[in-house]
């Protein structure tokens, strides 16, 4: 009697975990039933707010952040493309500002003005997108001369700048600052005249070797100008 006692004694434990586990997995499955409802809600209401006006007025908030910085400065000039301008002669301070059309592989220049004295002159060269500004005898920031550069991407950028010859330079792509550069100089730019997409009489030596005989850049578009104004940016530390 007591070895069939054992013997049973091992079988009603396994009926005991059988029993448990069943419970266990219909509890499980009713708790799944519970949290699939709250989910489903959750979900519902949160493709809602996605689809709301919300959304979209945090998302246009976002991109006014990338706004002109010269947005709210008066237009004194517009240049287009292949046009000659008599605006920067002797300046001393001025912005620009131009939707330009940039591809890693172009070259040329967007805009310059001035010359080998002093000047100013925006251009491609090696991927690399330039602004340089004061002494036009050489390449790369100097006490004279101002140089600000940025890596460029394919795409369409609103490119701006502010050069003020008592204190230096600085680059925007899509309203963010890129690069700045301290100097002084004379003017930022001597008694030549200017030229969108090209090159005129004399051109400020550049890293990439163009001049008047040079093609212009090929995504250059109209020059904004706004004379006697500049950005907060101008002169800071680079």
């Amino acid at each position: 009697m007591w070895t069939e006692f054992q013997a049973d004694e091992g079988g009603a434990v396994t009926v005991d975990w059988v029993v448990l586990s069943a419970a266990l997995v219909g509890f499980g499955l009713a708790v799944v039933g519970v949290v699939a409802t709250g989910a489903q809600s959750a979900s519902t209401s949160v493709r809602t707010l996605l689809e709301s006006d919300m959304v979209q007025t945090r998302f246009e908030e976002a991109v006014e952040i990338l706004a002109n910085v010269t947005e709210g400065f008066t237009t004194t000039a517009t240049i287009t493309a292949g046009a000659n301008f008599p605006d920067l002669k002797q300046q001393k301070q001025f912005s620009f500002q131009m939707d330009a059309t940039l591809n890693a592989r172009d070259e040329g220049i967007l805009f310059e003005a001035g010359g080998t004295g002093t000047g100013t002159i925006l251009y491609q060269y090696d991927g690399m997108l330039y602004l340089q500004s004061g002494k036009g005898n050489g390449t790369g920031p100097a006490a004279d001369r101002g140089e600000a550069l940025w890596a460029v991407e394919d795409g369409t950028y609103s490119i701006e700048g502010s050069v003020d010859a008592n204190s230096g330079l600085a680059l925007y792509v899509d309203g963010k600052l890129v690069s700045e550069s301290q100097f002084t100089a004379a003017n930022v730019a001597g008694g030549n005249q200017g030229t969108v997409a090209g090159g005129n009489s004399s051109v400020a030596i550049n890293h990439g070797g163009f001049n008047q005989s040079s093609a212009g850049h090929p995504g250059a578009g109209d020059l904004n100008l706004y004379v006697d104004q500049t950005t907060g940016d101008v002169g800071a530390p680079g």
